[in-house]
């Protein structure tokens, strides 16, 4: 019987590791695509702000 147990417990472990181990690859991944996507996102905008007021400032 504990023989049976300890198998059970270590197969429910490592199921549980696994389990536990994708949920957090989950989460992280798509963390981290938002985060490289607002990275990108971001400094364009200055970028874009900086470089469209000096173009309207001089207009003659």
């Amino acid at each position: 019987m504990r023989n049976g147990d300890t198998v059970v417990g270590e197969v429910v472990g490592t199921a549980m590791l696994n389990l536990f181990a994708g949920t957090v690859s989950n989460v992280v991944d798509p963390a981290r695509d938002l985060g490289s996507r607002i990275v990108r996102a971001f400094p364009p905008i200055p970028n874009q702000v900086s470089s469209t007021q000096p173009s309207e400032q001089p207009k003659g």
